[in-house]
């Protein structure tokens, strides 16, 4: 037991002021007169009769003096204190790896000082002879240490200190899956349940459960951030939307957009936008010709690059520009030649060139019948009814109607064909350019036997004849169909632009699907030639095989290099850039993730207030009915 306020004995004054009444109490002298002698008689029969009146005066006394030390006691707050465990707890640490915790403020980031704080909870573990597990919490979770104890302090520090390494720095530039790195902490209650888990990151949780969140960030942090950005044309003229926030405090930011290699010249045009960005909400900066938060026309409909950023000392430099690529689109050069012109060709390129137009610019090239076709140069050649000698040294070559085979193509023509009545094709061999295409609903009343043909695939079937073939190699890109689309409905259906397009998406596929992405996406590439290079942020790499995928980490331009059948070198960009959740470096979560921890039961401290006040009562109670006996 112990005494939260001793000072409160001092109330056993009060036993020296009782003695004090005590000593000065007047003492009563009796007197005999003659004349009461029967009641003194009286008196005295009765004091034999009950002879506890000399205990009575004695309990009275302890009574008042037990009252005096209770209320002392009172003043002196007794207290039982409940036993404690001496064992120290084995901590748990998961340091959150995310991009926000790249936060910086006075030259140390906020990644750095969790790793300061985390090594003096090291020292205080080791010293308590207890253990120690730090789960690194990025795009994926993994241990630095698992249930280290104090033998292996110098190695504990050591991997802490490597994760601030600038030679290996391990806070990345995306988001932290707090789910995973929750699933290896269980990992480790698992095996002893009563632990304390702490979480150090710069995110505020409004319901943490049993993890102890440490917070590593600062006041005085704040962030101004470029979100997004897209270029899109808007009736043939591009229109820029850019989102802008700032974090942390409200300001009034100036944003600058450089656009270079506009409208297909050396040009550059800048803007400067005042944007007043308050209350974390995101304001979004148009550049258009309709809308427009700029004060200055803006007439754009091709451009090589924009360069946006902002000229802000904030605590946050990973988002402050960004590059917006895709201006101008990589011009798709299709020749066609027919010795029967028909706008069936024409009509569907026409139509993939409003429906693909924010991937190619296609560039048509109709050659009449009298004049001089090209085998080179071209990234499409459509021949129709006429062949020419010998195939182009590059591109997809199309072959409708042969009326030969032209060397290097690799098929042999026989017979020609004729029915009386329409006749239904067949399905080939599985492929990707049939894909939404019923062969069984595409006729013919006419086509060329194709007798022989090396490497191809057949795609449609006339009877036991392939009407429609295929090749796909690094060197060799070729379609024959050797029916007349006079002779079939095939171009009067919408099987027919459909395949034209399928066409374009499997032989001359985009390189990439979009020009700006985010930390961690997946990216697909694709090549025109036989391999293609990627050259960006921690990557430089040759592919081969299409279509490879790359998961981007680190914020940047990325380059891509290929060379076609054509020969002549292409070369495209993409941006990577911080994910806007990392950008709001003051962000606010609902409820954090929690392993399962075994609960103990709890012991409480016992409170003797309560059990002295009643013991004072009752004193109190006894010392009243002891006075009240002496007079009754």
């Amino acid at each position: 037991m112990t005494w939260l306020t001793p000072i409160g004995f001092l109330g056993l004054i009060g036993l020296i002021v009782l003695l004090i009444i005590y000593l000065i109490k007047p003492n009563y002298q009796n007197k005999m007169i003659s004349s009461t002698f029967v009641w003194k008689l009286s008196l005295k029969y009765h004091r034999k009769k009950i002879p506890i009146n000399k205990l009575r005066n004695l309990l009275l006394i302890l009574a008042q003096v037990l009252a005096i030390c209770a209320c002392a006691a009172i003043l002196a707050q007794p207290h039982i204190m409940s036993e404690e465990n001496d064992e120290y707890i084995e901590k748990i640490v998961i340091l959150d790896a995310s991009a926000a915790m790249r936060t910086e403020i006075g030259g140390e980031t906020r990644f750095e000082r969790a790793i300061t704080e985390i090594k003096e909870l090291a020292d205080e573990v080791f010293e308590n002879d207890s253990r120690l597990s730090v789960i690194l919490a990025s795009k994926e979770a993994t241990f630095v240490v698992q249930r280290a104890g104090a033998d292996s302090r110098t190695e504990v520090m050591e991997k802490l200190d490597l994760l601030i390494d600038p030679a290996a720095y391990q806070c990345t530039y995306g988001s932290a899956d707090m789910n995973a790195a929750v699933k290896l902490a269980e990992a480790v209650t698992e095996e002893n349940p009563e632990c304390e888990v702490f979480l150090y990151t710069g995110t505020t949780y409004i319901e943490s459960g049993s993890v102890q969140v440490k917070n590593v960030s600062d006041v005085n942090e704040w962030n101004a951030s470029i979100l997004n950005a897209t270029g899109r044309l808007v009736d043939n003229y591009y229109e820029f939307r850019i989102d802008v926030a700032t974090y942390g405090k409200d300001a009034d930011v100036t944003l600058f957009c450089d656009l270079y290699g506009v409208n297909d010249g050396g040009e550059t045009r800048s803007f400067a936008i005042n944007v007043r960005c308050t209350g974390d909400e995101t304001q979004t900066v148009v550049l258009g010709r309709d809308e427009m938060t700029a004060t200055e026309m803006i007439d754009v409909y091709s451009y090589d690059y924009a360069y946006i950023y902002l000229q802000e000392s904030d605590s946050f430099a990973y988002d402050n520009t960004l590059y917006l690529y895709g201006g101008t689109k990589p011009v798709l050069r299709v020749q066609y030649y027919s010795s029967m012109p028909n706008p069936f060709f024409s009509g569907a390129l026409m139509a993939l060139r409003s429906q693909m137009g924010e991937d190619w610019d296609i560039d048509l090239t109709e050659v009449l019948p009298e004049d001089e076709y090209e085998l080179e140069g071209f990234d499409i050649y459509i021949f129709e009814h006429k062949m020419p000698e010998t195939m182009p040294t590059d591109g997809l070559v199309i072959l409708a109607n042969p009326d030969q085979a032209p060397n290097g193509s690799g098929i042999y023509l026989g017979n020609r064909v004729a029915y009386q009545a329409e006749t239904f094709l067949k399905f080939g061999e599985e492929s990707a350019l049939m894909n939404r295409i019923d062969a069984e609903k595409i006729s013919v009343t006419q086509y060329t036997k194709i007798t022989m043909h090396d490497n191809y695939t057949p795609l449609m079937y006339c009877g036991e004849d392939p009407v429609v073939l295929a090749k796909n190699e690094p060197n060799q890109k070729i379609v024959v169909m050797s029916f007349s689309l006079n002779m079939s409905n095939f171009a009067a259906t919408h099987y027919f632009p459909l395949f034209m397009y399928n066409l374009l998406e499997n032989y001359i596929p985009s390189t990439v699907e979009d020009h700006i992405f985010e930390i961690y996406d997946s990216v697909t590439l694709n090549s025109r030639g036989e391999d293609l290079t990627v050259q960006g942020p921690g990557i430089n790499e040759n592919m081969t095989e299409f279509p490879s995928k790359i998961t981007v980490v680190e914020p940047g331009t990325y380059t891509l290099t290929q060379t076609p059948i054509s020969g002549s070198e292409v070369v495209e960009n993409f941006y990577v850039k911080i994910p806007a959740t990392e950008c709001n470096t003051a962000r606010t979560v609902d409820a954090l993730p929690n392993p399962y921890v075994e609960i103990t039961e709890e012991t409480f401290d016992i409170d003797l207030l309560m059990y002295v006040a009643l013991a004072l009562v009752l004193l109190l109670f006894a010392e009243w009915w002891l006075q009240s006996r002496e007079y009754f």
